[in-house]
């Protein structure tokens, strides 16, 4: 979906990642790319649900560079 590692998500692309009814992104694989390529205004809108599957990720990213 995402591509471009320097390169944030316009708003527009934000608004248009694929959402259930309570705002929840929908695919797992399409969280991980829109949590990376974010940006922290985009990241505040969020559901909570979503602020927690970022908040692990997030967590998860740093164990793994800390093993490297």
């Amino acid at each position: 979906m995402f591509t471009h590692p320097e390169r944030k998500l316009t708003d527009k692309e934000f608004r248009a990642i694929p959402r259930n009814q309570d705002g929840d992104v929908l695919d797992e694989s399409t969280f991980v790319s829109a949590w990376i390529f974010a940006t922290d205004s985009q990241k505040e809108t969020l559901t909570g649900d979503d602020q927690t599957r970022g908040d692990n990720l997030d967590e998860e990213i740093r164990c793994l560079a800390a093993e490297f």
